[in-house]
């Protein structure tokens, strides 16, 4: 029989903890591609596309509404999860 943790009750014989940790470790994965995809896209993409509009507002336009865009979808899909919306 397994010993159990006072600290932590049935959890560890239930295997939540593990399923935490891995839970964690997938959500930290997924966060890093993202940011990494992102940072290289932002890199490779701002000589090439961009170049066009170099003398131009309507990069920092895009850019800013994309990124109010962004904003308003996370917090409408977190505030559905939550049921708030």
């Amino acid at each position: 029989m397994q010993r159990c943790n006072p600290a932590f009750g049935t959890d560890l014989e239930n295997g939540i903890l593990e399923a935490g940790i891995a839970g964690a470790f997938a959500m930290a994965s997924g966060t890093a591609s993202l940011t990494l995809l992102v940072a290289f896209m932002g890199r490779f993409l701002r000589g090439g596309v961009l170049s066009v509009f170099a003398e131009s507002r309507i990069p920092h336009v895009i850019g800013a509404t994309l990124e109010i865009a962004a904003g308003v979808t996370v917090v409408l899909l977190s505030g559905g999860a939550l049921g708030l919306v």
